[in-house]
């Protein structure tokens, strides 16, 4: 964590993170994106949706993202 309790993430971690191809997405899955990038929509819903994570998972998503609301 660094200053306000956030997370620092380096290049090292972030590499390993495998995204997947945007054609290959279901059309639901990239509307949602799409809205969040354009800040229609927030973006947890979204990345939930595109890596199918339960409510537990989506709730520590949260926490981790908000560190002061969770």
């Amino acid at each position: 964590p660094i200053r306000g309790g956030y997370l620092r993430f380096q290049a090292q971690h972030l590499r390993r993170i495998r995204l997947p191809q945007w054609m290959q997405l279901p059309q639901a899955v990239r509307r949602g994106l799409w809205q969040a990038a354009e800040g229609h929509a927030e973006i947890h819903g979204a990345v939930c949706d595109l890596y199918g994570l339960q409510s537990g998972e989506a709730a520590l998503l949260r926490r981790l993202a908000r560190p002061d609301i969770g």
